[in-house]
C-alpha cells in the first residue's frame, strides 16, 4: 500500500508513492529501472523513522523529523519503468536469532517460526490501522510482524500452526519487523513449538 520495494545484489529500497495497488502495475520480480531525476533520495534513521534508503518526491516535516514525500500515483511510470518480465525472486533464508541491518528492504525467509500464542485467534489487522503482531521462534526469539489495516486480507485469522514466513525485512526505530504481501507468505502446516 503505496510503497514498493526493489532489491538488488548490494541491497534493497523503498519507493513512496501514492499509488495504493501498485501490484497491479509491478508485478513480483518485476525488473525495473528507476529515473531518479527529480526525486528525492533519503536514508531515515530514528525512533519514529525507518532505517532503510527511499525514494520518492520532495520531503516534508512532521513531528518526528524529515519525511520523504509520495511520487503522485499518475507519475509513477515516468520515475519506475518496467524493463523486462517478471523474474522469479529468492528470498534469503535467515533467522531470528541475529537480527541485521544487512537485511533491511530484501525479500528473507524464516523457516520453524509461528504467531505467539496470545495472538493465534487474532486477524492480521485491525480495520483501517497499522497493526502489529509477534512471530517467534521455538526458542522464544520474535520478531515484529507489520500488516496494513487496508490489506484485503487485514480480516483474515492469523495461522495456527508453525511453519515458514517469506517477507520483506524492514526496521522501524530500533524495532525489525516483516511485511508479508499476502497470506500465502505464511505457510504454516507444522504442529507448534513444545
Amino acid at each position: 500500500y503505496k510503497e514498493i520495494y526493489v532489491q538488488d545484489n548490494t541491497g534493497g529500497l523503498k519507493i513512496s508513492t501514492e499509488e495504493k495497488n501498485t501490484f497491479e502495475t509491478y508485478k513480483v520480480g518485476q525488473v525495473v529501472h528507476i529515473s531518479c531525476s527529480g526525486l528525492t533520495v533519503h536514508y531515515q534513521t530514528g525512533d519514529h523513522q525507518s532505517s532503510i534508503i527511499e525514494i520518492g518526491l520532495g520531503s516534508y516535516d512532521d513531528k518526528y523529523g524529515k519525511k520523504i514525500g509520495r511520487i503522485p500515483s499518475g507519475s509513477l511510470t515516468n520515475y519506475v519503468k518496467k524493463a523486462s518480465c517478471p523474474q522469479t525472486v529468492s528470498p534469503i533464508t535467515i533467522t531470528l536469532d541475529s537480527p541485521s541491518d544487512d537485511y533491511i528492504g530484501r525479500l528473507v525467509k524464516i523457516e520453524n517460526v509461528e504467531i505467539i500464542a496470545s495472538e493465534v485467534d487474532s486477524t492480521y489487522a485491525l480495520t483501517n490501522k497499522s497493526t502489529n503482531r509477534h512471530i517467534e521462534d521455538c526458542s522464544g526469539n520474535t520478531i515484529l510482524l507489520r500488516n496494513s489495516g487496508y490489506a484485503d486480507f487485514a480480516k483474515s485469522k492469523l495461522p495456527q500452526k508453525k511453519g515458514e514466513i517469506t517477507a520483506i525485512y524492514t526496521k522501524y526505530g530500533s524495532d525489525y519487523q516483516l511485511v508479508v504481501r499476502d497470506t500465502t507468505d505464511l505457510y504454516f502446516t507444522e504442529n507448534r513449538c513444545n
